[in-house]
C-alpha cells in the first residue's frame, strides 16, 4: 500500500503544544491480549477507564479467557529490538524513488534465566489471533489508538510469533527464551498512543499473569477424590506445586447428572494435595472440577478435570 500517494487523507497542520509531544520508549514488559473477545468486541482500555490496582486485577484475573490480559512478566525483558524494514519502492525513469508497501516492523526480547516452562506457554499463544501492549520503564502502556478513541492492543501478524531457546554455558551471555514477532502491516506506527504513567496507580511494571495449575486425580470413591495440583514450573518430576487452596478456590460440578455438587470440605496435605470430600455420587458419573473466582484471586487458572466416579 502506497500510504504516501493513494490514501485520501488531507494534510494535518503542524502545531504541537510545547512539551506535549512524546516519543515512544522500548519496552521492558508485554501485555498480550486478544484482539476480540468471544462475544466478538475489539478488547481495548477505553478513555475513560482508571487504571487502578482493581482495574489490573480484573484484567489479569477475568474470568473469561478471551477479554483477560496475559503479561510475559517472568522476568525483567531485555535486549529488547524493535525496528522497521525499509519501505519497498520502485525507481522511475526518473531516477526518483516511489514507496510502494512500508517495511514490516520486527520485534524481539530475551527473558534471560527462563527454560522450557516459559517457552510453551508463550508458544501457546502461537494460533491467536492476538495483540500486544508495549509497558515501557516509566510505566507507560502503549496501544494503538482506534477511530472510536480506545486505545487497542497493537495487532501482532498472524503466525509469526516466535520463541527460541538460548541454552546458557557455551559463552559469556546467560541461557534464556527469546520471543519475537512482526507487528500486522495495518499497524502504522503513527497511530501509536499510550496512558501516561501519572494517570496509572496500579503497580503496572510489576504485573504478572495467572498461574497455570494442572491437577492429576487419584483415590475416586462414590464421595470423593484426591487432586495433585502442580504449576509447569520444576523438574519434570518435581514440579513445583500450587499450595494454600481452599474450598471456595473450586466449583465441582456433576456432569451426568447437570448438577452442582455441594462439597463436604477440602483438605491440603502434603502441598499441593487436595482431599475432596463430597456428597455420595452414582457409580460411572462424570465429575468436572475447575477453579473458582477463590483461585483467580489467588493467581492461579486451574484447568478442567475431568473423572469418573467409580
Amino acid at each position: 500500500m502506497n500510504e504516501i500517494c493513494f490514501c485520501s487523507k488531507a494534510p494535518l497542520n503542524t502545531g504541537i503544544p510545547n512539551t506535549a509531544s512524546k516519543a515512544i520508549n522500548q519496552a521492558v514488559l508485554l501485555v498480550l491480549v486478544m484482539l476480540k473477545s468471544d462475544a466478538g468486541a475489539f478488547n481495548a482500555i477505553d478513555a475513560g477507564d482508571v487504571l487502578n490496582q482493581a482495574y489490573l486485577d480484573g484484567k489479569t484475573q477475568n474470568a473469561d479467557e478471551s477479554v483477560r490480559w496475559y503479561p510475559l512478566g517472568f522476568k525483567r525483558m531485555n535486549d529488547v529490538v524493535t525496528e522497521r524494514a525499509e519501505s519497498a519502492s520502485i525507481t522511475t525513469d526518473q531516477g526518483n524513488k516511489i514507496i510502494t508497501t512500508q517495511g514490516v516492523r520486527n520485534f524481539s526480547g530475551m527473558f534471560y534465566g527462563s527454560g522450557a516452562d516459559v517457552q510453551s506457554i508463550i508458544d501457546s499463544f502461537k494460533c491467536q489471533s492476538i495483540g500486544f501492549y508495549a509497558i515501557d520503564k516509566c510505566g507507560t502502556i502503549i496501544g494503538t489508538v482506534a477511530t472510536d478513541g480506545s486505545l487497542r492492543p497493537t495487532p501482532i501478524a498472524y503466525g509469526s510469533l516466535e520463541t527460541i531457546m538460548q541454552q546458557g554455558g557455551s559463552s559469556d551471555r546467560p541461557g534464556g527464551i527469546m520471543v519475537s514477532f512482526e507487528v500486522d502491516q495495518l499497524a502504522k506506527d503513527s497511530q501509536l498512543g499510550y496512558v501516561a504513567d501519572s494517570a496509572i496507580t496500579g503497580d503496572l511494571l510489576n504485573l504478572s499473569g495467572l498461574i497455570e495449575a494442572i491437577s492429576t486425580v487419584s483415590n475416586i470413591s462414590t464421595t470423593g477424590f484426591k487432586l495433585t495440583i502442580d504449576t509447569l514450573s520444576g523438574a519434570f518430576d518435581d514440579k513445583v506445586p500450587v499450595e494454600g487452596l481452599v474450598l471456595v478456590d473450586f466449583t465441582v460440578y456433576n456432569v451426568t447428572d447437570s448438577a452442582s455438587i455441594t462439597v463436604t470440605s477440602v483438605t491440603e496435605s502434603p502441598a499441593g494435595v487436595y482431599t475432596f470430600v463430597i456428597p455420595a455420587q452414582t457409580v460411572s458419573d462424570v465429575v468436572r472440577v475447575t477453579g473458582a473466582a477463590g483461585a483467580l484471586a489467588k493467581n492461579f487458572f486451574i484447568e478442567e478435570t475431568l473423572l469418573t466416579i467409580v
